[in-house]
């Protein structure tokens, strides 16, 4: 009896170690297939990151912008696009718009309505503010704060009627073209808008955060500076992109002129923070570098980051897009 359940045991034993075994494998197989992969993407990276993948800019972008622009072989050319915004079909239907009982509701409401509406609340904010800023001068920094927020709640009052016209575009019907990229275009002002008012609001001086939190009135400067930079590139050149890079258009140079130039941007308002004269350079040198080192070769020590910054302008420029947007997404 006791050899019976002696060789059982051995058996439930090897078992148990096969099933071990198995488990070790079935472990190492996912480790295994993520090295096979980031070789592969090794490989593959090594090969396609100076692969010229779009055109440089020269004389045949311009050509193709011109074709993108105005050619009348295109459906959604600049031009083809206005063509059928002034249809007499559109403008047709825009008249039966207009006529109607919705729409002329809706833009009574739009027109006069809300923005009686909004001017109302905005006042009534401000009166909230400022009863509560003269009603307690010696206003304690819980009570600062709400004043603070409802002055913010007014600012974005205007983004919101913004955003309430794209609603209103794109509900009532317009012909899809049209209706289509007004909404589009609406929406993203109310965005830059709603931006806009937050940097001016939070930064600009006399800069709330200073009172608020303390933060060095020309450090908010700078930051408000290159905020306001960024954001001005947003509307002159992302929005472009963002506009025309999808439906009825769907063009290839003039989004892809406008990111670039974005990129360009950006990465001047950045330079505006890093470089040795910005404000928030100084209060770090003045914390951390007593000694003076850091100051002395500040600009030697930011070279890599501007040179790693032209690099990617530059590989853009010359049709390497996915090189220079893997470099800007992972430097």
């Amino acid at each position: 009896v006791f050899n019976a359940y002696r060789s059982e045991l051995a058996e439930e034993k090897r078992v148990l170690l096969e099933i071990n075994l198995q488990g070790q494998r079935m472990r190492i197989v996912p480790m295994e297939r993520k090295e096979v992969l980031a070789e592969l993407e090794t490989f593959v990276l090594a090969r396609i990151f100076w692969v010229q993948d779009d055109l440089p800019v020269g004389l045949t972008m311009v050509q193709q912008l011109l074709h993108e622009l105005f050619s009348l072989e295109r459906p959604y050319s600049i031009i083809n696009w206005w063509l059928e915004v002034l249809s007499r079909e559109n403008l047709a239907t825009l008249v039966r718009f207009i006529q109607s009982g919705r729409t002329a509701f809706l833009g009574g409401l739009f027109l006069v309505g809300l923005p009686l509406l909004l001017v109302w609340i905005n006042r009534h904010i401000n009166r909230i503010a400022d009863t509560q800023q003269h009603g307690h001068p010696d206003h304690t920094p819980k009570e600062g704060v709400r004043t603070h927020f409802f002055a913010f709640v007014a600012t974005c009052l205007s983004p919101f009627y913004v955003l309430a016209i794209a609603w209103a575009i794109d509900s009532v019907g317009f012909p899809a073209s049209l209706g289509t990229v007004g909404s589009r275009f609406m929406i993203h002002a109310a965005l830059f808008l709603f931006l806009w008012r937050t940097n001016v609001f939070f930064l600009r001086p006399p800069a709330i955060l200073t009172a608020v939190i303390d933060i060095p009135q020309d450090i908010c400067h700078d930051l408000y500076r290159a905020i306001r930079i960024v954001l001005l590139a947003y509307l002159v050149c992302l929005l472009p992109w963002m506009m025309f890079n999808d439906w009825p258009f769907h063009f290839e140079i003039l989004p892809r002129l406008g990111l670039t130039l974005f990129q360009m941007a950006v990465m001047v308002a950045i330079y505006r923070l890093i470089r040795l004269r910005s404000s928030l350079v100084q209060k770090f040198l003045s914390l951390g570098d007593k000694t003076g080192v850091l100051a002395r070769h500040w600009n030697l020590i930011m070279l890599p980051s501007v040179l790693f910054m032209v690099l990617i302008i530059i590989m853009d420029l010359a049709g390497y897009r996915f090189g220079a947007r893997y470099l800007a997404a992972n430097g």
